[in-house]
């Protein structure tokens, strides 16, 4: 039983620790990843006010060769509080074909996938929606001529680059608490379990020594809950067999002391003909010795059985070539008694 409950246990607790950890860890890099998503969205947002894209909208004014240059040193004036750079860059693009006119990535090889937020950007408005399943994120913002057109799209794009790694540290901490929690659950279902199964080990135990008769045996009661009133109940049960046990033999005794100066042969059996007392006036009478486990086919060989509804019944029989009468009295629920004496002295 130990072992049964052991494992299920175990299983219980380790698939409970998964399952919060798991609930937990899906909710801190759910969160982590929204905050790095605020947080970029904030801060380029902070930079981008008003009165910084009217002054991109006036930088549009005359050749693109000058306008893309202005816009350029406009936006690296402001790289710090956007954090160009380590994973994030700016890219300022034709509005009307896409074309990366310039950008303040080091490697760029002059291809460009085009974000649906500068598509938005494209189209005149600002483009601002981030995926958390993304690999990249970006903020794309529209910049207008003088004759209301959108001419150009300036682009703060992030690799996600810090956000993966903060993610990564992230996970790597919830596998660890995760092993942790497997073995501490282990350990504590180990301890729960003992304090369950070893009082109903004993108490196994005990019911065996009281099926084998020892009833002297008491059981240590160690703590006072449902297993422990249990432990004290067959304590109780067993010090009850042991007074009834104990007050059966000296009746039987005393019985038997009794029936050995009667002069009538006395005898009981159990309901399915076991004998179980015999008088010494039955054994002379009868020419047979008592030995416990005999059966009424051998003690009375040839007479029916006695039947429970009958009552009283008196039989002939010979034994030792004496005639004998024999008369039964049966009991439904305990067997029956039988009385033998002399047919002489029958009445």
């Amino acid at each position: 039983m130990r072992k049964s409950l052991k494992k299920k246990w175990t299983a219980f607790m380790m698939l409970l620790v998964l399952a919060v950890l798991a609930i937990v860890g899906v909710f801190l890099l759910s969160a982590t990843v929204n905050y790095y998503i605020n947080q970029f969205r904030s801060q380029v947002g902070a930079v981008f006010t008003t009165d910084l894209i009217t002054e991109l909208d006036n930088c549009t004014n005359g050749s693109e060769e000058t306008a893309v240059a202005q816009l350029s040193n406009t936006i690296s004036a402001y790289s710090g509080a956007l954090g160009i750079g380590s994973g994030r860059e700016y890219y300022i693009l034709d509005a009307e074909s896409g074309e990366c006119l310039t950008t303040s990535e080091v490697a760029f090889d002059g291809s460009l996938n085009l974000s649906p937020n500068m598509i938005t950007a494209m189209n005149g408005a600002v483009g601002e929606k981030i995926s958390m399943f993304s690999t990249r994120m970006d903020v794309a913002v529209p910049i207008t001529n003088t004759a209301g057109e959108t001419a150009y799209v300036i682009a703060v794009r992030d690799d996600r680059s810090d956000m993966r790694h903060m993610c990564w540290l992230m996970f790597m901490v919830i596998v660890a608490a995760l092993i942790i929690g497997l073995v501490a659950s282990a350990a504590l279902s180990m301890v729960l379990i003992r304090t369950v199964t070893d009082p109903i080990a004993a108490l196994s135990r005990g019911a065996k020594r009281v099926a084998e008769g020892d009833f002297t045996q008491e059981l240590t009661v160690q703590d006072p809950d449902e297993l422990g009133e249990l432990t004290q109940s067959f304590n109780e049960m067993a010090q009850v067999l042991h007074r009834t046990q104990t007050i059966a033999r000296l009746e039987s005794a005393r019985m038997r002391l009794l029936s050995d100066y009667l002069k009538e042969g006395t005898m009981t059996f159990s309901a399915e003909g076991e004998l179980y007392t015999m008088n010494t006036a039955a054994e002379n009478l009868l020419g047979r010795e008592f030995v416990p486990g005999l059966h009424f086919a051998d003690v009375f060989p040839g007479l029916p059985f006695p039947d429970a509804a009958s009552g009283a019944v008196q039989l002939r029989f010979t034994a030792n070539g004496y005639p004998l009468h024999v008369i039964f009295v049966t009991d439904e629920n305990h067997g029956f008694d039988v009385v033998v004496v002399p047919a002489e002295e029958g009445t």
